[in-house]
């Protein structure tokens, strides 16, 4: 009977963190610049984001860049980002040359007190 009961609690354990998640997620707005100045879509061009875990684990995210130089990470269940380090590109939407891939040269931290990260497009590489 012990084991039975044992077996219960471990069952509704389980239960309960798949039903409730991981917890601790943060949202967190991406906010784009060019050479510190704010993002212009006329002159920067359409940008798309992608942020993936530094250790290729986690769930990746992606999306268009706002017109305004925002992109919000908020999560798979929309309970914001789990704190760690991410991967970042920026692919640049150019009619002439077609998209270009660049990257964000250093990981970006993710902790439990960011709000708001900057990607500055001048040291892309």
């Amino acid at each position: 009977m012990k084991s039975l009961s044992v077996s219960v609690v471990a069952v509704l354990l389980i239960g309960l963190t798949l039903f409730t998640g991981c917890g601790g997620g943060v949202p967190v707005v991406v906010k784009v610049v060019n050479g510190g100045q704010p993002y212009s879509k006329d002159k920067d061009g359409d940008l798309g984001l992608t942020l993936a875990t530094a250790d290729g684990m986690g769930p990746s995210f992606t999306g268009k860049v706002n017109p305004d130089g925002t992109f919000k990470m908020v999560g798979p269940e929309s309970d914001g980002v789990k704190p760690g380090k991410f991967k970042a590109t920026v692919t640049v939407y150019d009619a002439t040359k077609g998209p270009q891939i660049k990257s964000v040269p250093e990981p970006i931290e993710i902790t439990p007190s960011t709000k708001e990260v900057v990607i500055d497009l001048a040291k892309l590489q």
